[in-house]
């Protein structure tokens, strides 16, 4: 197996394959340890190998957002890199200067701090590729969505992204009513027919099949339409915060949280345990999410306060979108009853649920592997259909908005 590609071993290895990922993690600590030497950062000392270690994890949490355009272990050494000169910043201490008689001067630093400008939350919208502007403009007039980084995946050398391309977004508001929005896109889209799971909620938007067939016959897309793999897909990133004190009122409300969202979690016998601390009940439901065929990573981490906070991700196809939309709902209801706001921040709010999106074409399951989901053996999409997708998504985006008729 230590002949096979780089990129054979991830496809792989993003499909679960234990000794794809083994074998792919040795290759990028070679390439990790190599740039931590070459900036003089090698030995055996525990800082070392914590930092190797934290590189290691962000390369492999990040190894579902690979896009083949570069070679993997320059993709390593980009990560590598990076990480390297932010940790030498973070340990690095600042020396005042003398002047020639010894009387000490502040640092250039200190004495500019108050004047630097404070940086914007989220980094500015990237250039917008031509093939998407229109449609990210019309998703910004949802009053549900604010959209912060896109990419159309055809850069104008010719190559282009098998992955599909994004449109990352987060909400403006309640996160159940960017959910729904997700949803009813979907159902407007749902080139498999399986629209059952939420027809009836969308009756008066034309969620059927026929309408769905004729959206796709008016961009001569029948091809697509006939697929039996999904065409749009929504990447899906929740954390979930208890910035609560009190330890045995924050262990409460993960316990009611748990509680309510019990019935949604198949096969949650984990759940049923008996839990004393909110760290264990943390870790109680993340062991349960772990569990679901479809969720593709599951987290736990702690806050810079030390409060543990659990993050998940899924490629969610239309019913795993409605799964996301039942989770949320329900965790809204709860947080209701408790007089609690799920739309804080760490300062206000007892709880915080954050959910972030990115909508994306679905073109190669080789890639994005849906294992949820009972699919036959599908071809790799081409470019003129990953254009179409996104002309799909653009028409299906403005009805949902109400601009257009189909």
């Amino acid at each position: 197996m230590s002949k096979i590609s780089d990129e054979k071993l991830i496809i792989a290895a993003i499909k679960g394959n234990n000794q794809a990922i083994k074998l792919l993690k040795n290759r990028a600590k070679l390439g990790i340890q190599a740039v931590l030497e070459k900036r003089g950062m090698q030995g055996s000392g525990n800082d070392v190998k914590v930092l190797e270690s934290q590189i290691l994890e962000k390369v492999f949490n990040a190894l579902p957002d690979y896009t083949f355009q570069h070679p993997f272990q320059t993709w390593v050494y980009r990560i590598a890199s990076n990480m390297a000169v932010q940790h030498k910043k973070n340990t690095t201490v600042q020396r005042p200067v003398r002047k020639n008689y010894g009387e000490k001067l502040p640092s250039k630093a200190l004495m500019t701090l108050s004047h630097t400008p404070i940086r914007d939350k989220h980094p500015p919208l990237i250039t917008i590729d031509p093939e998407i502007r229109s449609l990210v403009a019309l998703l910004n007039q949802s009053s549900d969505i604010q959209t912060f980084s896109s990419c159309s995946g055809h850069p104008k050398q010719g190559k282009w992204n098998p992955y599909g391309g994004w449109i990352s977004m987060i909400p403006t508001g309640n996160p159940c009513n960017t959910l729904k929005f997700l949803v009813g896109l979907l159902g407007l889209l749902d080139n498999t027919i399986t629209i059952q799971a939420v027809n009836h909620e969308h009756k008066d938007k034309g969620a059927s099949a026929d309408a769905i067939r004729k959206r796709y016959h008016q961009l001569d897309a029948d091809a697509l339409f006939r697929s039996s793999v999904p065409i749009v897909i929504v990447n899906v990133f929740v954390q979930i915060f208890v910035f609560q004190p009190e330890v045995e009122r924050r262990l409460q409300i993960w316990k009611q949280l748990i509680a309510s969202i019990r019935d949604l979690i198949t096969d949650a016998d984990e759940l049923d345990s008996v839990i004393g601390t909110p760290e264990a009940a943390v870790k109680c439901l993340q062991h349960a999410v772990q569990q679901l065929p479809f969720i593709n990573s599951v987290r736990f981490v702690r806050s810079l306060e030390g409060y543990p906070i659990l993050q998940f991700q899924t490629k969610a196809d239309l019913a795993l979108c409605q799964w996301c939309l039942d989770v949320a709902s329900r965790i809204d209801m709860y947080l209701h009853k408790a007089g609690c706001s799920g739309a804080g921040t760490e300062e206000n709010a007892n709880f915080t649920m954050k959910w972030t999106f990115a909508l994306q074409p679905f073109l190669n399951p080789e890639l994005i592997p849906l294992p949820h989901l009972i699919t036959t053996q599908s071809e790799p999409r081409t470019r003129k259909d990953h254009l179409k997708i996104w002309q799909l998504i653009e028409l299906a985006v403005a009805e949902q908005l109400g601009l257009t008729k189909t």
